[in-house]
């Protein structure tokens, strides 16, 4: 069950640094950005073919309250048509785009589907098995990408069609398995009118809505209003697919604090050394990385799409990874505010920030294309997470006097100073990488351990 666990923490950063890096290289900047720009504004729907039906379904089949499977399959199957429809309304007109766009309704109702079959697993706690349906789909699509990548590789149109039909693939068997397992799960339970049932999910789901289209937005702006349009979306997929790398580290943070939050909160004791545990984890991570690619942008970006010498691609970059920190502590507080039952509140901290985000783009990407949403990016997330921390901290999430502030400004400056005398070597990119593992034991040693362990630690 470990070795599960692990391949699936590893699986997604597999197919980003591998084939979804080699498509990106072959395809180049503009045929990726296409795909990039449709893949997006099919997941920004995405909602639409579940509105929280798996969170209640899981929900229901674990506390072992009777649930009618088949009828909430069927309410899927409704979904699943609307969803369908909606696409082709607002793509209608974009022909070179149609099998794109076919592809990507499928890739998004089979991923609906797949996650449908794990939430009945999970309900009833087979987590052997979700664990291995969970890892199938990229698996599949790892070995499927890599072979057609040594015979064929990825250039042209169809080398964008056969990218998007192993993922599609992927899906497919992975369909398949959870149905199987599925299937086998007791159904007995009386129907119950979707009124009842919303009431259980609106929340949940309206915040998913928007969420949606807060981060996934920018890309089909770029697309619309870009001076490049395609061009800039494909320079803004290769920074952004690197900054959804680096959130996995922190989703799965969120998935372990949830419960815990919980937790605390039915049994009215204080989170504050959970919450701030978790801002610590993510500064001691966040802030390394952010130093790193703020020094190293063209190696980084040489290294990985060969591109190091492309100033606009390198600026991009940095401001999107430095996105990481105010997004990883969004799924902190995030997390603290959704086990708090306020999922109002966030709500509307979620459309206060996609509204700025949104003008913001409208104004900055005409004139500064991926450059220019990258800025907003980090603009409206940093706001994101500063209306989340506010409103957290007015919920007594925590106290301020819990946090070593001292001792945090002393690591952001010792960062600084690691990095900009790694700078004054003719360094290759591993000493920059040492530098940036050299600040997070730094930032381990400040704000997890007592002056009196450091003082200690150090005459030892």
């Amino acid at each position: 069950m470990l070795w599960l666990q692990g391949l699936n923490f590893l699986i997604k950063p597999l197919w980003i640094f591998g084939v979804d890096r080699m498509a990106q290289i072959q395809l180049g900047d503009e045929l990726y950005g296409k795909y990039f720009v449709i893949f997006n504004f099919c997941l920004m729907f995405n909602i639409l073919l579940d509105l929280g039906l798996n969170n209640y379904l899981t929900t229901r089949i674990s506390a072992e309250k009777e649930t009618n499977v088949k009828q909430i399959l069927a309410w899927r199957m409704v979904l699943s048509l609307f969803y369908i429809a909606l696409i082709f309304v607002f793509t209608w007109g974009k022909s070179w785009a149609a099998p794109l766009i076919a592809l990507a309704i499928a890739n998004q109702v089979l991923a609906s589907f797949v996650l449908f079959f794990r939430a009945i697993l999970q309900g009833h706690r087979q987590f052997k098995r979700d664990a291995i349906v969970s890892v199938t789909d990229r698996s599949v699509s790892i070995i499927g990408g890599a072979i057609w990548i040594f015979f064929y590789g990825f250039r042209g149109f169809e080398g964008m069609i056969a990218f998007f039909s192993i993922q599609t693939f992927g899906y497919f068997i992975a369909l398949l398995l959870g149905f199987f397992w599925s299937k086998k799960m007791p159904d007995a339970a009386p129907k119950r009118p979707y009124s009842q049932v919303w009431q259980s999910v609106q929340w949940f789901a309206i915040l998913a809505f928007i969420m949606s289209i807060f981060t996934r937005v920018d890309s089909y702006m770029i697309s619309e209003l870009a001076p490049n349009t395609f061009s800039d979306a494909g320079v803004y997929a290769k920074s952004f697919r690197l900054l959804d790398a680096a959130l996995i580290f922190s989703a799965l943070l969120s998935t372990l604090l949830l419960p815990n939050f919980s937790k605390l909160i039915s049994s009215k004791e204080s989170t504050s050394q959970l919450a701030l545990l978790g801002s610590k984890i993510i500064l001691t991570v966040g802030y390394p990385l952010m130093l790193l690619a703020y020094f190293c942008a063209p190696q980084i970006m040489e290294l990985l799409y060969h591109t190091g010498d492309n100033i606009q691609s390198n600026r991009t970059f940095i401001y999107i990874m430095a996105s990481f920190l105010p997004m990883a502590l969004v799924h902190i507080f995030g997390t603290y505010l959704t086990a708090s039952q306020q999922l109002k509140t966030l709500s509307s901290f979620a459309i206060i920030s996609m509204a700025i985000n949104i003008i913001l783009n409208y104004i900055l990407i005409p004139k500064y294309g991926a450059l220019g949403s990258a800025q907003v990016c980090l603009i409206t997330q940093s706001t994101f997470a500063s209306l989340c921390i506010a409103g957290s901290y007015i919920n007594k999430a925590f106290v301020w006097r819990d946090f070593p502030i001292l001792r945090f400004g002393l690591f952001l400056i010792a960062g600084i100073g690691v990095f900009s005398s790694v700078q004054q070597m003719a360094y290759p990119l591993y000493l920059d990488l040492f530098a940036a593992f050299l600040t997070a034991m730094i930032g381990f040693l400040l704000l997890f351990s007592s002056w009196k362990n450091i003082t200690q630690l150090l005459k030892k």
